[in-house]
């Protein structure tokens, strides 16, 4: 039976460089041999040699009980190193004992984006089903484990064969791109990734890692716009926004959110706000969207109680009895037709977010021009160095 393939490559191109070599005191001091030791460790792991750093680290571990980034790099290597494996059981046992590090690492401090990555392996290890045929999955599995041994060309041979047998998988064009960027080869790796994003512009993954290759081109006006394609992707997902968090620290800014309490300024406006939902609740729901079973909150809904709240607001300004309300901004998001993005972004719950996709299908511009006006600011003058 052919193994199922779980990616090595969860997250953005670049994280790994996130493992520097300073670390936090074990509970006798390190000798020299065993610091050597350690920097040699994260060295393999940072040439992406998952399998020899699993080992490595593991050992590195024992002598740095609480080093954070040791146990970090062990828990990533651990999990990518997984994909080697050709028995199935070993690979879930390996990729419960990666969460299982993971945790460890965890209790050391606030876990990082690398870690974050680790701990969303399900804690039984378990291996989501890949859609493909059996010829598919093997040359997948085939092309994974020679990137987790850094075998980076024998990676390529395996994601072109995965192409010659389904033209239209979005992993192997994904991975192809990555193992150019681990090559440093921003150039050739972009090339893969827009192959990607054309085949399903929908997928955050590859638009993501397009900004991180344009990031390694110095291009960060160009990797801004991609961050955000990311966003418009995937905006419920957290990869998108920790790529994007992360470009803003490289530029020397701070992502921004736009989220305004319901007890912010004066009551009326909210008070007719609350009154459209409760209408909603009562029966608008039933009449919008006969064909599903149970009430949940929408885009419609609350764009109608939104809608009746800036008319009250508008009403209190031109009176003089608004001043700097927090009101003020939906005002703003309602006169720039942004008033719909800014619901499914910042006011989202499980009902609203129901309504994204199709949202999105026709307004995707609309959305984009959220997160570039409202969220993603623009790279100060002065940045990056």
């Amino acid at each position: 039976m052919p193994m199922t393939v779980v990616s090595a490559r969860l997250f953005a191109p670049g994280v790994l460089l996130l493992l520097a070599a300073p670390f936090a005191f074990a509970d006798t001091e390190p000798t020299v041999d065993k610091e050597v030791d350690r920097r040699q460790a994260l060295a393999i792991y940072n040439a992406h040699r998952f399998v020899e750093a699993a080992a490595l680290l593991e050992a590195v571990a024992a002598d740095f009980p609480r080093d954070p980034v040791v146990y970090e790099a062990w828990a990533y290597s651990v999990m990518a190193a997984a994909v080697a494996e050709t028995d199935p059981a070993r690979q879930v046992a390996e990729r419960r004992r990666a969460r299982q590090i993971a945790e460890q690492a965890k209790s050391m401090g606030p876990p990082s984006n690398l870690l974050k990555i680790v701990l969303e392996v399900p804690e039984d290890g378990s291996i989501p089903p890949l859609a493909g045929s059996p010829d598919v999955e093997a040359a997948m599995q085939a092309a994974e484990a020679a990137f987790v041994q850094g075998d980076f060309n024998k990676a390529l041979d395996g994601y072109a064969k995965v192409l010659s047998l389904d033209p239209g998988n979005y992993s192997a064009m994904l991975f192809s791109g990555d193992v150019y960027y681990k090559m440093r080869k921003p150039a050739e790796a972009i090339a893969w990734f827009e192959r990607a994003t054309r085949l399903d512009p929908d997928i955050e993954t590859a638009h993501r890692y397009w900004g991180d290759a344009l990031m390694m081109s110095f291009d960060y006006e160009g990797a801004r716009e991609k961050f955000i394609d990311a966003l418009v992707a995937e905006p419920y997902s957290q990869r998108p926004w920790t790529g994007a968090a992360q470009w803003a620290d490289a530029v020397k800014t701070s992502l921004r959110a736009l989220r305004i309490d319901e007890k912010a300024g004066p009551a009326a406006p909210w008070d007719a706000y609350h009154a459209v939902r409760k209408d909603w609740q009562d029966s608008k729901f039933r009449a919008a969207f006969p064909g599903e079973p149970a009430y949940r909150r929408s885009l419609q809904e609350e764009r109608a109680a939104l809608e009746a709240l800036v008319v009250v607001a508008r009403a209190l300004d031109a009176r003089g009895e608004l001043g700097d309300s927090p009101l003020q901004n939906f005002i703003a998001l309602s006169d720039h037709g942004l008033l719909d993005p800014h619901i499914l972004i910042e006011r989202a719950d499980d009902g609203i977010a129901r309504d994204y996709v199709a949202y999105r299908a026709i307004s995707r511009d609309t959305v984009q021009r959220y997160f570039d006006e409202v969220v993603v600011p623009r790279a100060p003058e002065a940045a990056p160095p």
